[in-house]
């Protein structure tokens, strides 16, 4: 067996997940030599080896002492003639009919330095012991240490783990009760009967001793059902309890092969039941016995193909079983939900108000009170989203739709439509509010940190609606046919030689046409001035400098665009000219003694006037009027909102 063994051993996978196998499988080893026995009291102590030289007494006093192995003892009846002979056989076939694979002591190997057993059993009617040392290097993997007529008076067997490797260590839990918590799911079918007492012992505990039948019968409720899927019969075994978490558990031969959270599946599993209750749903089944891999840590794709099998739609078949039967439990978690998500909508996201009454149950579900919010807004995206397809897909055949289908149609396109306005109208409330942030801070570059808020600096390129905030001075300026922003005037002006960047510049809605000709009507310009700015002196300020501007497009009759097309401007062009700047002791000085013809807005916060020389308009904004007058225009739609 040595060569055999080596080779096995190489080719024998174990997840560092999977760290507590060489456990189960021990444990599972005892459970198999008792299971047929006829006596009265049958046991398996399970003792839990610590490093103690490695413990602090905080650990010790914790139960977080280092674990270096584990003792498994079983009062079977041993390893007499036919066990041993088994043992020393690879890939055998003695506990086949109790799923056994013949592989299972790999597992102590890949995880353990040192495995030691010692055994007392019948030969005849003689009691014998034997001490024996398991390991890859030795002939038929055991080297016997001590063979003699036993003086105990019943047969039992002791197997010692010893010298856990590094690399499983980290995923073994410390407690003594999550390691009894986890053997009591791997082996949960053998509590079921309840005629095996398992203990665990640990000298580091102050209460040495965990009885985990007695920790079974008290944090678990047990219910048994059955149902057949793809024309597999399962069974089910549903486990209550106030701990560990919502799973489903896969079974093969009545041990746990893989798990998975329940709450992948059905959404209000992500939180206790009521009562505090948790459930373990485990699955069994001759499909699941048939197609375990030889490690037992997973299933053979390969083997459900050879059944015919599809394991996404056997496991959907038993998820909506679970679903189903689990209706009532999970009742006041879905309507929980439900009126969780219509708060969130009515408090964070009312754009939203219109859209979810079109949400299927299956989406509403994914929404549970424990998500964040930009998980739940990523959901309500989800569900707009399918709206919006579900549309499409219905008007590409309008001409089949009936009366009350063409209604339905209408509605959610009004529900659609009345959603994406509420998303631009807290779009706008966001940018308005950042306004207000930029206003409270004394910065140098405010301004450009302004001028990119309403619009992309250092572009000729004309942007749609939705990707500046040029609303925030007009409304009007949502559109246009041509825009430059901090742009040098020779790049875009045909004869410009002007280095001058102003810092936005419109031309838009031409009327006149001819052959060869199309002409601008209209131009906006907008000049921004760092907020609280008081420096300003007769030519060095905002007013003379737009009126240079006006002067330099003046003297040029045509724009090249970012097509590199020419475009002509009307000579009797119209001009807008919006200055952005606060209305500080220096600025009001030079508007009074040198623009007499601009006039103070009545509430003080700014000024408007006809300049003459350059046929005009100009209107000065102070940073407070701006923030007051966009707030002003949409605060009919913030209160519709909440916002």
């Amino acid at each position: 067996m040595n060569s055999n063994l080596e080779g096995r051993l190489r080719k024998y996978k174990l997840p560092k997940s999977k760290a507590l196998l060489p456990l189960f499988e021990a444990i599972v080893n005892s459970i198999d030599s008792l299971i047929d026995e006829k006596q009265n009291e049958k046991y398996i102590k399970i003792f839990i080896l610590r490093n103690d030289t490695l413990m602090s007494s905080t650990e010790k006093k914790l139960d977080l002492g280092e674990i270096k192995g584990f003792w498994i003892e079983d009062n079977g009846p041993g390893f007499n003639k036919k066990n041993f002979d088994a043992f020393k056989e690879l890939d055998t076939l003695n506990k086949v009919a109790k799923g056994g694979k013949g592989i299972g002591r790999l597992a102590w190997l890949k995880a353990f330095d040192k495995i030691n057993i010692s055994s007392h059993y019948y030969d005849s009617d003689v009691l014998k012991q034997k001490s024996f040392k398991f390991h890859h290097s030795f002939e038929d993997g055991v080297e016997i240490e001590n063979e003699a007529t036993s003086t105990e008076q019943n047969t039992n067997t002791i197997i010692k783990l010893d010298g856990i490797k590094d690399i499983f260590l980290q995923h073994i839990a410390k407690k003594m009760e999550s390691i009894g918590v986890k053997i009591i799911e791997h082996c949960l079918y053998y509590f079921t009967i309840g005629d095996i007492k398992f203990s665990i012992y640990d000298e580091q505990e102050e209460s040495p001793l965990l009885d985990l039948n007695k920790l079974f019968s008290e944090k678990y409720e047990t219910k048994k059902s059955s149902l057949n899927v793809q024309d597999n019969d399962l069974n089910l075994i549903k486990v209550y309890s106030n701990i560990s978490e919502n799973k489903i558990l896969y079974c093969a031969n009545n041990r746990v092969v893989k798990e998975d959270k329940l709450s992948k599946f059905i959404p209000e599993l992500k939180t206790s039941l009521p009562g505090e209750k948790y459930i373990q749903i485990f699955v069994s089944g001759k499909v699941f016995d048939d197609t375990v891999n030889d490690e037992r840590t997973d299933f053979d794709s390969n083997l459900f193909n050879d059944y015919n099998v599809d394991f996404g739609k056997l496991e959907q078949g038993i998820i909506e079983h679970i679903d189903k039967t689990l209706g009532d439990l999970i009742l006041q978690q879905k309507e929980d939900n439900r009126n969780y998500l219509n708060e969130y909508v009515k408090k964070e996201a009312p754009q939203y108000t219109k859209i979810i009454r079109y949400a299927t149950e299956e989406q509403i579900r994914k929404v549970h009170k424990d998500m964040k919010g930009e998980q739940i807004e990523q959901e309500l995206f989800n569900i707009k989203q399918s709206l919006e397809k579900d549309i499409k897909s219905i008007a590409k055949d309008l001409s089949s739709l009936n009366e009350i289908d063409t209604k339905s149609l209408v509605e959610k396109v009004t529900a659609l439509n009345s959603a994406n306005l509420a998303e631009y109208v807290i779009y706008r409330k966001t940018i308005i509010d950042t306004l207000a942030k930029f206003l409270k801070i004394d910065d140098k570059s405010l301004e450009d940190d302004i001028h990119k808020l309403i619009y992309p600096m250092q572009t000729i390129e004309t942007k749609d609606y939705s990707e500046h905030n040029l609303w925030l001075i007009d409304d009007r300026l949502a559109f246009h046919n041509f825009c430059a922003s901090d742009v040098q005037f020779k790049k875009f002006l045909e004869d410009s030689k002007s280095a001058d960047r102003p810092d936005i510049l419109i031309f838009d809605k031409p009327f006149i046409y001819s052959p060869n000709k199309e002409y601008m009507s209209t131009m906006v310009l907008i000049e921004f001035k760092r907020p609280k700015r008081n420096d300003y002196s007769l030519g060095k300020d905002p007013i003379s400098q737009v009126i240079n501007y006006l002067d330099e497009i003046s003297s040029n009759s045509r724009i090249i665009d970012n097509d590199n097309m020419a475009i002509t401007i009307n000579p009797n062009i119209q001009k807008q000219i919006f200055i952005i700047a606060d209305l500080t002791s220096t600025f009001e000085v030079i508007i009074r003694k040198n623009y007499g013809w601009l006039m103070k807005a009545s509430d003080g916060t700014g000024y408007f006037g006809y300049e003459p020389s350059s046929h005009s308009y100009i209107e000065i904004i102070s940073y407070e009027k701006l923030l007051k007058d966009a707030k002003n225009r949409n605060r009919i739609f913030f209160d519709k909102l909440g916002l």
